[in-house]
């Protein structure tokens, strides 16, 4: 990084906690990525983290998101077979069906700069918060 002394080059620091109420500062960030956590919460929560999301990061700072394609998922689910084990070992998968990304994301106002596979079975999302 241009313009830190040599011995804050590099340095990062793991905050672990709540992702849904960091203690960040607000506007304190240019990157947020969120990476197969939503499929893995309830609904509200992931809301929630969107939110401190965009608490958190500066203005024209960039939140990305990677998860479970829910198109490709639904298609899956019609299987039997792999409806019984999505059911055993994902306790939120009803919550995550129920999300809206896309809607949560404009609610909140970020600006959705990108919605596009990452793979046959992954979704990715970029959004913005305004300038």
């Amino acid at each position: 990084m241009v313009g830190q002394p040599e011995d804050q080059k590099n340095r990062y620091t793991l905050v672990h906690g709540a992702a849904e109420s960091s203690p960040l500062p607000s506007g304190s960030q240019d990157l947020v990525s969120l990476c197969l956590v939503a499929h893995e919460s309830p609904k509200a929560v992931s809301e929630g983290i969107f939110r401190e999301a965009f608490r958190i990061l500066k203005p024209g700072g960039r939140f990305t998101i990677l998860d479970l394609d829910k198109d490709n998922l639904e298609n899956l689910l019609t299987n039997p077979f792999v409806a019984a084990i999505y059911k055993q070992t994902e306790p939120y998968m009803g919550e995550y069906l129920a999300l809206s990304p896309l809607e949560a994301l404009e609610s909140i106002g970020f600006t959705v700069l990108g919605v596009d596979k990452a793979s046959r079975s992954h979704k990715v999302f970029v959004a913005m918060k305004p300038v």
